[in-house]
């Protein structure tokens, strides 16, 4: 996999606007359709596949609780990490049976100041396909 390539594709996405997006659980995708705000007004298609975790956080600390609906979205930045920098657990990881259900990011995306978190096998950028693999989980 060319992560120049990937990483390339994904900073033509900065500072662009989300007009569709969507969550299929039985695919397993996420997909979104994106718009470029500059001159060229550019459209992506972007999907990712083999999601396996996802988690959105709608604004810092205990901001995130008196966010007003948005009228749009605003992509500000897109990241791709191929280790765990970004391991999700919840606080139900002590209790008998749910340990197993962290995951990692290996995508992040900022929107103004949420963000959204994707553990994901693979992405498709328009016609560009990157099969990046799961982050691997390191044991803490």
């Amino acid at each position: 996999m060319d992560t120049h390539s990937l990483e390339s594709q994904l900073n033509q996405l900065w500072a662009s606007v989300i007009e569709g997006f969507s969550v299929d659980l039985c695919a397993h995708t996420i997909s979104m359709d994106i718009r470029t705000k500059q001159d060229d007004n550019v459209e992506y298609r972007v999907v990712f596949g083999g999601v396996s975790s996802f988690y959105f956080v709608g604004g810092e600390s205990d901001e995130r609780f008196n966010r007003p609906p948005w009228d749009y979205a605003e992509l500000s930045e897109v990241y791709f990490y191929s280790q765990d920098v970004h391991r999700i657990s919840h606080r139900f990881a002590q209790k008998p049976g749910f340990a197993q259900y962290g995951s990692s990011a290996n995508f992040v995306l900022e929107m103004w100041s949420s963000c959204l978190f994707v553990e994901a096998s693979s992405v498709v950028i328009n016609d560009s396909r990157f099969d990046v693999g799961y982050p691997r989980i390191s044991v803490e």
